[in-house]
């Protein structure tokens, strides 16, 4: 079976932004979008947020509950939205709630 991001109805980052380049299934068109945001974006400018990323995982590890059966596609839409909210709101945004 082909999983693909169009698979992902219901998991936060699809219900936030329904449509988005993060969801969208892989076809020859998001294909030709992801190189022009690669393009844009970069290796350089994305590894600045590695330790974001490393804390993200750190936290969620904690979270967890060991032995017990996970949908990872879920899991990781969690993680990406912590990423991405942290980065668009700051750091300190988990002390707001």
């Amino acid at each position: 079976d082909k999983i693909d991001r169009d698979d992902h109805k219901g998991v936060p980052f699809g219900d936030i932004a329904p449509g988005s380049f993060g969801v969208l299934p892989s076809n020859r068109n998001w294909d030709q979008r992801r190189k022009v945001i690669m393009k844009t974006v970069g290796i350089n400018f994305a590894s600045q947020y590695i330790p974001l990323m490393n804390q993200a995982v750190d936290e969620w590890i904690l979270e967890i509950e060991i032995n017990k059966e996970l949908d990872f596609s879920f899991e990781m839409s969690k993680i990406t939205f912590k990423v991405i909210t942290k980065i668009l709101f700051g750091k300190d945004i988990d002390k707001m709630g």
